[in-house]
């Protein structure tokens, strides 16, 4: 037997147990929501992500367990789907099995940027936004803050870039600290030596 194909089953799994425990039962109110800040929109705090599960185009096992798991997310009340273009095929896979599945409208679906420059940042999620088959991203992570600036100033709490390390971003806008939005949009705590 393949190792891969059984830490891969493993981890499917794992993920799935996880977010079935995180969701609701039949009849038990509803999932764990936080708000968008600024627009207010209830998304569940529970996630799929797409990194290595869903990174299996030429691969009929991996799609129909990749399948699966989205068909079993979705049926438990998941709507947020998160990837990104460094995520191998799971762009591609994402879009791919959620029209196959017709849950597509049921979806927040959010991805990533990360490329130097305003053209190649704007090229890279016209890309996305055609593999993952939507016309409008509900979220977009700008890792890049050449990209973000070039956009227009992080300026209110909600927006702003992240960082794919837990470093300080070389760019600091309020309501950020350590490339992640702080809740409220709360200045940075300083760090004591003791």
């Amino acid at each position: 037997m393949d190792p891969h194909s059984t830490r891969r089953a493993f981890l499917e799994a794992g993920a799935i147990a996880l977010g079935a425990m995180l969701m609701p039962a039949e009849g038990r109110g509803g999932a764990l929501e936080r708000r968008i800040p600024r627009a207010g929109e209830p998304v569940p705090a529970v996630g799929l992500g797409t990194w290595q599960v869903f990174d299996v185009a030429g691969d009929a096992a991996g799609m129909a367990q990749a399948k699966a798991a989205l068909a079993a997310f979705v049926d438990r009340g998941g709507r947020v789907v998160d990837s990104s273009p460094m995520y191998g095929s799971s762009e591609s896979v994402a879009g791919r099995l959620a029209a196959e599945l017709g849950v597509r409208a049921n979806l927040f679906v959010a991805t990533k940027v990360l490329t130097s420059g305003r053209q190649a940042g704007i090229r890279q999620m016209e890309d996305s936004m055609k593999k993952l088959r939507v016309e409008r991203l509900d979220l977009m992570q700008v890792h890049n803050p050449e990209i973000r600036s070039a956009t227009g100033p992080p300026d209110i709490a909600g927006r702003g870039p992240t960082a794919p390390h837990p470093g300080p971003l070389p760019l600091r806008r309020r309501g950020h600290r350590n490339g992640s939005l702080t809740q409220g949009g709360a200045p940075p705590r300083r760090r004591t030596r003791p």
